[in-house]
């Protein structure tokens, strides 16, 4: 999963819950531009931090999971 997939997951939230990006940042309590600013940053993949991303993925209801991957060595 690409920082662009995180990107297109919160856009369809903000879209279907909040309809407008200014109304989700208020929800958040920040601003339209500091929310766009991290939406930009994950369209991109650049310049954000994992705790950025976690904290936006938890106030829209989802959570950021390290799963050990089964390879066929062990």
């Amino acid at each position: 999963m690409t920082t662009k997939d995180f990107f297109d997951i919160l856009n369809i939230e903000i879209a279907k819950k909040y309809k407008k990006q200014v109304i989700a940042a208020e929800a958040m309590g920040t601003d339209r531009q500091s929310l766009n600013k991290t939406l930009r940053r994950l369209a991109t993949g650049k310049g954000i931090t994992l705790e950025k991303l976690m904290i936006t993925l938890d106030f829209f209801g989802y959570e950021l999971i390290a799963v050990k991957k089964e390879t066929a060595n062990e």
